[in-house]
Parts: C-alpha cells; sequence; structure tokens
C-alpha cells in the first residue's frame, strides 16, 4: 500500500532557538494523533538550519482533511510561528516505494 507523503522544509525566525523549534513541533503532534489517516512523522535540521518535517499519511483525503483542521489548531499556529515566511516550502505527494525492517 502506497502512502501519502507530506514534505515541509523551512527555516526558523532567527530569534528562535532549535529546542523552541522542536517544542513547538512537539506541540503539534497532540494535533497529530486526533487525526484520522496519520501515520508517522520525523523532523531533522540540516547543516544550514534548514529544517525538514516529513508525514506520512494513509491517503491524500486524510492529508487534506487534517490541512484544513490545521488552520484552526493552536498547536499549529505555535510551529507556523516560528516558521521564517519565504524560506518554506510544501511537497505533497504519493509514495512510489516504502521499505522499512
Amino acid at each position: 500500500m502506497n502512502h501519502f507523503v507530506e514534505l515541509v522544509t523551512f527555516k526558523s525566525k532567527p530569534d528562535f532557538t532549535p529546542d523552541e523549534v522542536i517544542a513547538a513541533a512537539e506541540g503539534v503532534n497532540v494535533f497529530l494523533k486526533e487525526q484520522q489517516g496519520f501515520i508517522s512523522r520525523t523532523l531533522g535540521r540540516a547543516e544550514d538550519g534548514t529544517w525538514h518535517d516529513i508525514l506520512f499519511w494513509e491517503s491524500q483525503d486524510h492529508l487534506t482533511n487534517a490541512m484544513q483542521a490545521a488552520a484552526t489548531c493552536p498547536h499549529c499556529a505555535a510551529l507556523f510561528g516560528v516558521i521564517d515566511a519565504g524560506h518554506d516550502n510544501m511537497a505533497l505527494f504519493p509514495s512510489q516505494l516504502a521499505f522499512s525492517r
């Protein structure tokens, strides 16, 4: 079964530390646990300071519904508040190959 992937890359605003970004991202997990079709998430930071937030969903419909719900989610707003506008990108696509051990 192929899943749907949400890949968000961003830089944080300069006045936020990596620990503050992680804390804001952890708050979103409260929201994600309630979303139907959510599978998993991983967040990492590259050497250049770019964050990569990768989420896996059972389907595009599940992702779309969650994105609509995120618009009124206070936990999500906290994470959105650390993102440096103009230094963010979102890609949504079906997984073509998945493997796990």
